[in-house]
Parts: C-alpha cells; sequence; structure tokens
C-alpha cells in the first residue's frame, strides 16, 4: 500500500490498506494510515478517529499515529468552522 502511496496512487494504497485490515483487523500501521488519509481527504471522520484510536491502542506511543489523532481532530474542527461559516453567510 505504501508504495502505490509513494506512487501517488492513493486509491490504489487505500484498497491495498482495507485488504491488510480486512486481514488482521488490529494491525495499527493499516489502520493508521487509512485513518490519517480519510482525515486528510475530509471524509469518514467517525471511521478515521476510530481506526486511529484503534491503531493507538495497539502503539500507544507511536508518534505518527498520535501525529493522525490530532489531524483528525483537526480535520473534524475545520469542517464544523467552515460548516458554521458557510451557514452564516447565508443568513445574510
Amino acid at each position: 500500500g505504501i508504495i502505490y502511496d509513494k506512487q501517488g496512487k492513493t486509491d490504489a494504497a487505500i484498497e491495498e490498506m482495507k485488504a491488510v485490515i480486512a486481514i488482521d483487523a488490529d494491525q495499527p500501521d493499516a489502520l493508521n494510515y487509512l485513518g490519517y488519509t480519510y482525515a486528510d481527504r475530509g471524509i469518514f471522520l467517525d471511521e478515521a478517529e476510530a481506526m486511529v484510536r484503534k491503531a493507538l491502542s495497539k502503539k500507544p506511543d507511536n508518534g505518527y499515529i498520535l501525529d493522525s489523532l490530532g489531524w483528525v481532530q483537526a480535520r473534524r474542527i475545520r469542517l464544523r468552522t467552515n460548516g458554521q461559516a458557510a451557514n452564516r453567510g447565508a443568513d445574510a
């Protein structure tokens, strides 16, 4: 999956990581990759956070996974803030 990512083939990397998780639902690196990638795209944020938290439970001191959790939370805040700004604009 990481090779696809390095080649800019993110969709293929996502499918590979899903396949890894289908074989081993507790594989922390695949969970982290998929959770981070979803957050980066601003999609499936509930699922992304659950995956990253599961990965963190397996590798609690992993800086990459901690960073991913922060990124998921930042994306949630950004989307919530952008939604509020859009709603204010609609009220004007």
